[in-house]
């Protein structure tokens, strides 16, 4: 849990600090707390492009609120990245558990190992027994928790909901090969 500092903390801002930054990308950024946690602060405005506003139809408000809902549902199913605590007054943000290490950042070292590769493709099996559908999947949204040993997929700004539950594609296949592959 947090202690009462921290939490004073968020509340004044003091953790959205460029020096705290760890990553950052359309919806938001994420900054440390501490070695356990970290928040995630989401834009109160529209994303804009050329100065103009992309509009996909739900206000920054439902795009918070959503993702938020989503990261949360999903983080009891061992998906996502479990979140302890949020708001919506002055700042826009949830705290959630820190993991460790990029899948980009896994492979790009060579530190990736058959062991973890099990792990994506288990998580990667409990995501499509679900309805979700992450939009933005790439290597960068797939971290590991040492702490956790496993996976969870992070940023659920953009999401779809599928009607049924599916089994892996032939690319999620393919790619978990690729991959063994390459560890071996």
């Amino acid at each position: 849990m947090l202690t009462s500092e921290e939490l004073a903390n968020l509340k004044n801002g003091y953790y959205f600090k460029k020096k705290l930054k760890i990553g950052s990308g359309a919806f938001g950024s994420v900054y440390s707390i501490n070695d356990k946690y970290v928040v995630k602060k989401v834009s109160q405005s529209w994303i804009t492009i050329f100065d103009m506003p992309v509009l996909n139809f739900k206000s920054p408000h439902t795009q918070f609120r959503n993702e938020l809902i989503v990261t949360n549902l999903l983080s009891k199913q061992g998906i996502s990245p479990r979140v302890l605590y949020y708001s919506e007054n002055r700042f826009w943000y949830y705290v959630m558990e820190r993991l460790d290490e990029t899948l980009y950042s896994l492979i790009k070292n060579k530190r990736l190992t058959l062991h973890q590769i099990d792990k994506l493709e288990q998580i990667f099996i409990k995501l499509v027994n679900t309805t979700y559908r992450h939009d933005d999947m790439h290597q960068k949204n797939i971290m590991w928790s040492d702490k956790l040993d496993d996976f969870r997929i992070i940023d659920w700004g953009l999401f779809s909901r599928s009607k049924k539950k599916k089994r892996l594609n032939n690319y999620d296949t393919k790619f978990i090969k690729s991959l063994k592959r390459k560890v071996v």
